[in-house]
């Protein structure tokens, strides 16, 4: 491979693991990919790339997944996934082993909102880095041999080769 091929490698791990290939996707995350993607029952099934780029980057709270920080929403998503079988609790401690302590003075409707924004950046974060994998390794933009790879992903991808 070229040296700028490789440049392009390095720079797409750089854009992988930075969340920066998802931004702009806008339509499901289970649409890019021919094997599909799995998504909890308790987060919204049209969750996008972008969606989930935005929601690593800053948060539930900052506005990037609305339905875990509205009361009535996240009150009604753990009510019906909170403590089932692949539900949010579960999901939480798979995750770290332990179900974090809510903030003092919580009501109801706050303890959901803390638990379900908890479980949807932990998902997030983990579902940025394997959507990425997946997404490169379907283009096959490592082999080269897939041209359907947009120009806008590889100048960006050469661009940031080239930046310290």
């Amino acid at each position: 491979m070229s040296k700028t091929g490789d440049l392009a490698i390095d720079a797409l791990d750089r854009m992988a693991d930075e969340g920066s290939l998802l931004w702009g996707l806008e339509d499901p995350i289970a649409s890019y990919l021919e094997e599909g993607f799995d998504v909890p029952q308790w987060i919204d099934k049209d969750i996008s790339p972008n969606d989930v780029a935005a929601i690593v980057q800053g948060g539930c709270a900052s506005g990037a997944y609305m339905p875990a920080v509205t009361d009535y929403k996240a009150s009604w998503t753990m009510s019906q996934y909170g403590d089932c079988d692949g539900g949010v609790l579960e999901f939480i401690e798979n995750q770290t082993r332990e179900i974090p302590q809510p903030p003092k003075d919580q009501s109801w409707a706050g303890l959901a909102c803390f638990y379900l924004s908890y479980a949807v950046e932990l998902w997030a974060g983990a579902a940025q880095r394997e959507f990425t994998e997946k997404w490169v390794e379907q283009k096959d933009i490592a082999g080269n041999t897939d041209y359907s790879v947009s120009v806008d992903l590889a100048i960006n991808a050469i661009k940031m080769a080239r930046e310290p």
